[in-house]
């Protein structure tokens, strides 16, 4: 009785900070919303993961929050060792029945002259604007490493603009 007991506590405590920091609009589930630090009047990053549990595509075509001018999705990619990105005009695809993640190397959203600085533990209100399945209120939180339960644990490559 007791080893059952210590199962469910431990199976509840490993769902409780997914299911604390997911977010879901129609087929559509968020997961994981985060940012590192940066000071005010820079740049930051967002990450998180989306997955579309339906048989239609959708696309992620604005993110909207007071914490910066505006933010831009952008595609990463790594070109002779050095991180180049550019912004997606027609926003972020997420096909059918697949999982797409914006993480550290990759694509990701450019928050653009933070109004404040984002310091570890704060949390940034954003509205994740999607063509087909609306809009969702998430919170990014800010994090000095990428959330345990992601696997986007890889050191952040340099890169330019």
């Amino acid at each position: 009785m007791k080893a059952l007991a210590l199962a469910i506590v431990v199976a509840l405590a490993a769902c409780a900070p997914a299911s604390a920091h997911q977010y879901k609009v129609g087929d559509l589930t968020i997961a994981h919303p985060w940012s590192r630090p940066a000071a005010a009047g820079m740049n930051a990053v967002g990450y998180l993961t989306v997955t579309n549990a339906g048989k239609t595509a959708d696309t992620l075509i604005a993110v909207e929050t007071r914490a910066a001018a505006k933010v831009d999705v952008h595609e990463g990619s790594m070109t002779g060792g050095v991180m180049r990105m550019q912004k997606l005009p027609g926003g972020l695809p997420i096909p059918a029945g697949a999982t797409v993640a914006l993480e550290p190397g990759g694509d990701h959203l450019m928050m653009v002259k933070l109004a404040q600085p984002l310091a570890v533990g704060d949390k940034v209100p954003a509205t994740l604007v999607f063509q087909r399945a609306g809009r969702v209120d998430v919170s990014f939180s800010v994090q000095a490493t990428p959330p345990a339960a992601s696997s986007m644990a890889m050191p952040m490559p340099e890169h330019h603009h």
